[in-house]
């Protein structure tokens, strides 16, 4: 059974903890930075952390790293390294001198993983968390408001915005969405209230299209909901087209009514949009990954979450560009066969079906005992995260790095 990188499953008990981290390192271009993953292997009793370079390509010995820990303590947050569950050990090379302290920065898999590590080593854990953004504290429904919401601020995009270049990718500043926002879901109003409250006609396009997506990211609970957002990535891992296709058609009819509604509604939408897209450069792939990442939100984040992102921007590129059959109660097979030569837009449509189901147990997997990575050919593998966000620099050419598109400008 493949094993969760956050499971830890101790292979050799003189060890206290083990697992993968990633060890974060600074580029030679100001404000980048790289991922390099390692097994790592901890001895409380002498402090010793041996590290294990993970190398997918590499059919050598694979020499192990070791330190001896004299410090750890969660890595605060800052403008140049804003990241997730980070640590910093001060450590001294074995068979160094101990006036020679080097830090290392790793990042954890999840915020439970962080606390593990930091713990085993001596660490505090109880570190006051960063304060979570005005906008992330917002949380809707999913309702006949929300819905309301959603067909308002379409009519005015589809009235006089299909022409607009980077509809959806440029964004509006905070304050205003967030008002515009705000002020439909004031929980002080009534659902008539709510209902009969205005998105003035005459807002700024950029305004209105980031209001949108706000209200999408800040679901409760993401549009395809997260008891299948499993379901999905590993359906969008199929290696065959059309069982790909039949496999996503199923699940879109086992989502909640609203929820099916409001996905037909957008989506759509969305298809009209693309096809202005000679004049508003927004394809299928660009809406994807405008979309992707609200609508397929995880219920919990993780660094293999983040993998995901490429799978998730894939569905919605694939229900915007067939919205029309893959929102019929019955597929038969000329439409799977029309589907699956389709190609629209003159783009190349994102293939899904080149060995990247490999992808899922990359991180699961701890190396060899005996350290020796055997190299697989033909096998397309993931490395470093893929998310903009994160400010990584990622050498592997078969990562997909889409762009930001929840950044709101500041006023």
């Amino acid at each position: 059974m493949l094993m969760r990188p956050e499971d830890h499953l101790l292979r050799n008990q003189e060890y206290n903890r083990e697992g993968y981290l990633f060890l974060v390192e600074r580029n030679k271009i100001i404000g980048t930075t790289a991922l390099t993953k390692y097994y790592c292997q901890y001895r409380k009793d002498i402090s010793l952390l041996r590290m294990i370079n993970f190398t997918q390509t590499s059919t050598k010995q694979l020499s192990p790293y070791d330190v001896f820990v004299r410090n750890c303590q969660i890595h605060l947050a800052d403008e140049k390294l804003d990241k997730r569950f980070m640590f910093d050990i001060q450590a001294i090379e074995k068979g160094a001198s101990s006036d020679k302290m080097i830090v290392f920065t790793f990042q954890g898999m999840t915020e439970e993983d962080l606390e593990g590590w930091v713990s085993v080593m001596g660490g505090q854990i109880n570190v006051s968390k960063p304060q979570i953004s005005s906008k992330t504290e917002m949380q809707n429904e999913l309702d006949e408001t929300g819905l309301d919401f959603i067909k308002k601020c379409i009519r005015i995009i589809e009235r006089r915005g299909l022409h607009e270049q980077g509809l959806y990718r440029i964004v509006g500043m905070q304050s205003k969405v967030n008002s515009v926002v705000a002020q439909h879901f004031d929980s002080h109003k009534t659902n008539a209230q709510k209902l009969s409250t205005p998105v003035d006609e005459d807002m700024e396009l950029k305004t209105v299209c980031s209001a949108l997506k706000l209200y999408l990211r800040t679901l409760k609970e993401p549009v395809f909901t997260f008891k299948l957002h499993n379901r999905f990535i590993e359906a969008a891992m199929i290696d065959d087209k059309a069982d790909r296709i039949r496999t996503l058609h199923s699940l879109l009819k086992e989502l909640p009514k609203p929820n099916y509604e409001l996905l037909h509604i957008l989506m759509a939408h969305l298809n009209k949009v693309s096809k202005f897209h000679e004049k508003n450069l927004m394809t299928p792939v660009n809406l994807g990954v405008c979309f992707g990442p609200s609508l397929l939100r995880p219920e919990v984040e993780t660094v293999s979450s983040i993998y995901d992102i490429k799978f998730r921007n894939a569905i919605v590129e694939l229900i915007i560009i067939h919205y029309e059959k893959m929102f019929k109660s019955k597929l038969d097979h000329k439409d799977i066969e029309e589907m699956v030569h389709t190609n629209e837009n003159g783009e190349n449509a994102v293939n899904l079906g080149t060995s990247l189901s490999s992808l899922a147990s990359i991180s699961r997997r701890p190396p060899p005992t005996t350290s020796i990575i055997t190299e697989t050919t033909g096998d397309t593998r993931r490395q470093g995260l893929c998310n903009q966000d994160f400010g990584l620099s990622v050498t592997n050419k078969n990562v997909y790095t889409p762009t930001s598109e929840d950044i709101t400008r500041k006023d």
